[in-house]
């Protein structure tokens, strides 16, 4: 059994391949935040039974109430963050704006385009103020990680040259 609901950033599909990749996962219902630039565009897709309500989105956000089969309400909050440094700030606001209103359980997941701390990034090292700032954000929030397992990093940028080859964990 696969998942009920899926989140994708950078999606770069257009209509005709989004449309083959839902029907091919089962994930039947889609919102979709098309590309405004280069890498972005955002989706979030779910299976039939899970009942879902979309409440608003943006380029850096899909936010959406969630009644899952057994009845459970949550809110589910997928997230492209700013990859720009210098704009980083946009993304940060938006956690807070969205998470002060929340009263029931809800899930915060994505790509955030910063990592907290250095061992979650092989190759060139982010800027320590950026984790440093990002923590204070995600603690700022009530945001905790729930782990994962695998491969510790879930993100490569395919370049082939050794001082080019970016790993991390998104």
């Amino acid at each position: 059994m696969g998942a009920d609901i899926l989140f994708l950033s950078e999606m770069k599909l257009d209509d005709k391949r989004m449309k083959w990749f839902r029907w091919a996962l089962g994930l039947v219902n889609t919102v979709v935040k098309d590309c405004e630039g280069k890498g972005e565009g955002i989706a979030v897709l779910w299976r039939r039974g899970v009942d879902v309500v979309p409440r608003n989105f943006s380029k850096y956000h899909i936010d959406m109430d969630v009644k899952d089969e057994d009845g459970r309400e949550w809110r589910f909050i997928g997230v492209y963050g700013e990859p720009r440094t210098d704009s980083k700030e946009q993304t940060w606001q938006m956690f807070w704006d969205l998470i002060k209103i929340l009263v029931k359980p809800w899930m915060l997941a994505g790509d955030f385009n910063e990592i907290p701390f250095a061992h979650e990034k092989g190759g060139r090292q982010r800027n320590q103020r950026c984790m440093d700032t990002f923590c204070q954000v995600l603690e700022e929030c009530g945001v905790e990680d729930v782990g994962y397992e695998g491969d510790k990093f879930t993100w490569r940028n395919n370049n082939h040259s050794e001082e080019g080859y970016i790993r991390e964990r998104l």
